[in-house]
């Protein structure tokens, strides 16, 4: 399967809804993906504050209607977490134009080329009104995978995760990792790791003498769960939905 051809069809913003006022409150939480045509998708566990829905507190899909660039927000059923892993799935009501995305069913190499789409350019803009609403804008980084490792923290299990050589920005928890050649979804986003680099030297003169100050720095890199746990996850979710 290639890239998507149209990106705002194969992801969505997820936003939790507060309606206090007339006027629903959006807070924007992270970043889904569709692998159905029935609207189902992944995102990160962590993304849903609480797990389920309330008439207080309701979970919505922030479409686009294509032809006027104007977010739809759609309502989120039938949510599972993973008990092991930061996976969630669930299905977005009422979604038109789904492009879903197909899991991967090995690793490429380290030295493909990767991509990730996701909302974390997600903004405040003031209406003409005066009152503020949320600007859900889309974007996407390219990089590759440094290396395919076994993360044991802060999961309780080792688990299969992909270190990325570009940073998970607020807002890209849930957000896919493409292959650029071939379009297949090799992980999902769901935090940063930190690195080290080596720290700069800086010589001061004192009274006493010289002394050397270490000053320490730490690049950021995206960590991203496998697609193994990806395609563990909706096959026992599937199973399940299957026997009911």
């Amino acid at each position: 399967m290639p890239l998507p051809s149209k990106p705002l069809e194969a992801i969505f913003a997820i936003a939790s809804v507060i309606y206090k006022t007339s006027r629903p409150a959006y807070l924007f939480l992270g970043t889904g993906f569709f692998i159905d045509n029935d609207g189902t998708f992944l995102t990160a566990k962590h993304v849903f504050p609480s797990k389920g829905s309330t008439k207080e507190h309701i979970y919505n899909a922030i479409t686009f209607d294509l032809q006027n660039s104007q977010p739809v927000p759609c309502p989120i059923s039938d949510l599972e977490f993973s008990p092991q892993f930061d996976i969630a799935s669930g299905r977005v009501q009422g979604a038109s134009n789904i492009q879903p995305l197909d899991l991967a069913t090995q690793n490429p190499p380290i030295n493909f080329d990767i991509v990730t789409l996701e909302f974390s350019r997600t903004h405040p803009e003031q209406m003409e009104d005066g009152e503020l609403t949320l600007l859900f804008e889309p974007c996407s980084r390219k990089g590759h995978v440094v290396r395919y490792y076994k993360s044991t923290y802060p999961e309780s299990i080792p688990t299969q995760c992909l270190e990325l050589s570009f940073p998970a920005l607020k807002g890209a928890s849930g957000a896919l990792v493409l292959v650029e050649h071939g379009g297949s979804v090799i992980g999902m986003i769901v935090q940063n790791i930190g690195h080290e680099l080596l720290p700069a030297q800086i010589e001061t003169v004192t009274e006493a003498g010289q002394y050397t100050e270490e000053i320490k720095y730490f690049l950021p890199s995206g960590k991203a769960i496998s697609w193994v746990h990806l395609t563990e996850f909706v096959n026992s979710v599937r199973k399940q939905l299957k026997y009911k």
